[in-house]
């Protein structure tokens, strides 16, 4: 009998490698056509931002799916460890917010371009999205630097 577990592992870390490789083959395509002809890369372009945003949107609901789907689960189990998920989530949404508002709308001046992504919101969300990911590595690194300082004093001890 094959675990849910052990199969859903599977399934992830195949749909993980499918979308890296379509990633790494989009951007690289992209990359060519560029160095090819800089001036007429809308296509490229269009097709690599649609390919990142369903990514991000296919993200975001499979998080909040699971965010939901666990948050019903310890509900019935254990009512108090519901906090943990729910701060997170909280926490992101406030990153989001903090990131959203610190963003710049003025729209560019791009010679060449004509997209229609040019305008206000789109300018608020893609300020929103390359502050939240600065922020996020520097806490990850923040972590990481911490895990190690954590684990040489624990053996010090």
């Amino acid at each position: 009998m094959i675990s849910f577990k052990s199969s859903s592992n599977k399934i992830s870390t195949i749909v993980l490698w499918v979308c890296m490789l379509i990633t790494l083959g989009l951007s690289v395509w992209f990359y060519w056509a560029y160095s090819a002809n800089p001036e007429d890369i809308e296509n490229e372009t269009s097709l690599l931002i649609d390919w990142l945003f369903i990514v991000l949107i296919v993200t975001t609901l499979a998080s909040l799916f699971f965010f939901i789907y666990y948050f019903f689960r310890q509900w019935k189990k254990a009512p108090k460890k519901i906090w943990q998920p729910t701060i997170g989530i909280v926490s992101i949404c406030l990153l989001f917010f903090i990131t959203y508002t610190a963003g710049n709308g003025t729209p560019l001046s791009i010679s060449g371009y004509k997209g229609n992504e040019n305008t206000y919101i789109w300018l608020k969300l893609t300020d929103m999205w390359i502050y939240s990911i600065y922020i996020l590595l520097v806490l990850a690194l923040i972590a990481l630097l911490g895990g190690i300082v954590w684990s040489y004093l624990k053996k010090l001890k």
